[in-house]
């Protein structure tokens, strides 16, 4: 499916090498392939917003590189909506590519592991729950007091509350302060929360496609994004797991989802052409379109290994965010300390650049250190991964500063 961002795609598409070359590099040997593995962090209670507790979360990780004695040389990576902790190398050699973000992350790399320690997490909730590395607690997730899955009985859990859980992990690693955070999509929502709910635990920030806070219009969107699965007949309220899964509603939504990330150029090559020859889809409504179908190919094999209920969940989270729980920026963002590096992609449909140069123009109305850049490109939500080399310069010396 060449359109369809998977890791391995995305991992070839970013090319960082050093900060000098930023090239591809030849694959390794299979006898070199680096390899990581899922950890776990076992939390023994944690309180959401809500004033829901749960015993016995687990948290997904994965680490590269060393902690030093100080403990603040550290690179941290939140999940983004659609991830898991997996950010760099390979889970087993036989794996056709590496993690998406491991061009990245290596000696002489962007973030070094020479000098630094790389964290990447998957808290609370984590979508690909059919991927062996997906560890975290859910809704999908076993009710230690039922023995079932949570179901609907899983608290809804905001931008917050994964910080704090993530803050919890760093904090058992022996994490003091973290040198970058690297917040992507969902992923720079944790970070804006990170800054503002800790302010001196973040030096740096670098959020890349952007969201600052969640307004009526994103709200409208996340209801659309969960609307297909909550009318699906097998979501049975949330309560399906063990029994048919709202498969139909979940393809449907990640159609959805895969479109708002995307702009006009996607499936261009494809236009109006019939998805086959012989069927045009001027003589039935049975015959369907070849850009229809090459999202639905995608969507359906991503629907058997997404939980449709952390599909639901993840989109509320998104909706309920504003820094710190404040009703403006200005109040949200007086905490901040963290030098901060916006990079939103021009051509995003899903997070606007404009809500960037917002955040960027209030918190250098607060006296904060913020630079921008907008990454170039027709490619819409996707391009702060496949055009993310235009931004190289910028976040090497971001880095370094």
């Amino acid at each position: 499916m060449r359109r369809y961002a998977t890791a391995a795609l995305c991992a070839l598409a970013l090319g960082f090498g050093s900060p000098a070359a930023w090239s591809q590099a030849a694959p390794a040997p299979a006898a070199e392939v680096a390899l990581t593995r899922t950890q776990v962090f076992d939390l023994p209670s944690f309180t959401f917003q809500n004033g829901r507790t749960l015993k016995n979360l687990k948290i997904g990780y994965e680490t590269h590189g060393r902690l030093n004695a100080a403990g603040d040389n550290v690179i941290f990576l939140p999940r983004s909506y659609s991830a898991n902790s997996r950010i760099a190398a390979r889970a087993t050699a036989s794996e056709p590519a590496p993690a998406v973000w491991d061009s990245l992350i290596g000696p002489g790399r962007l973030f070094d592991t020479n000098r630094f320690f790389v964290v990447g997490s998957s808290s609370l909730g984590a979508l690909p729950t059919g991927d062996p590395n997906t560890v975290t607690t859910g809704p999908a997730s076993i009710n230690p007091d039922t023995g079932r899955a949570y179901g609907s009985d899983f608290p809804v859990y905001t931008i917050r509350d994964m910080v704090e859980v993530d803050r919890a992990l760093l904090q058992s690693i022996g994490v003091k302060r973290i040198h970058t955070l690297f917040g992507v999509s969902m992923g720079s929502m944790q970070g804006f929360e990170w800054t503002v709910a800790h302010p001196d635990f973040v030096e740096r920030h670098i959020a890349l496609l952007p969201m600052p806070e969640a307004d009526g219009f994103l709200v409208n969107w996340m209801n659309v994004w969960s609307a297909p699965i909550l009318s699906d007949p097998n979501w049975k309220g949330g309560d399906y797991h063990g029994a048919t899964a709202p498969v139909a509603g979940t393809v449907q939504a990640l159609n959805i989802i895969h479109l708002h990330q995307r702009n006009r150029a996607f499936a261009a090559r494809e236009g109006r052409a019939p998805a086959a020859a012989d069927k045009s889809p001027m003589l039935a409504i049975a015959n369907g379109f070849a850009a229809e179908a090459g999202m639905n190919g995608p969507s359906t094999a991503r629907a058997r290994i997404f939980d449709p209920a952390s599909i639901v969940y993840g989109a509320r989270a998104m909706a309920l965010f504003s820094p710190g729980g404040r009703a403006t920026l200005e109040e949200g963002f007086a905490p901040v300390k963290a030098k901060t590096l916006l990079l939103p992609a021009k051509s995003d449909i899903l997070f606007f650049p404009a809500y960037s140069q917002k955040a960027r123009d209030v918190l250098a109305k607060l006296g904060k250190k913020v630079d921008y850049l907008e990454i170039d490109g027709e490619g819409g939500h996707f391009d702060g991964i496949f055009n993310l080399r235009q931004a190289a310069d910028v976040m090497a010396k971001f880095v370094a500063e």
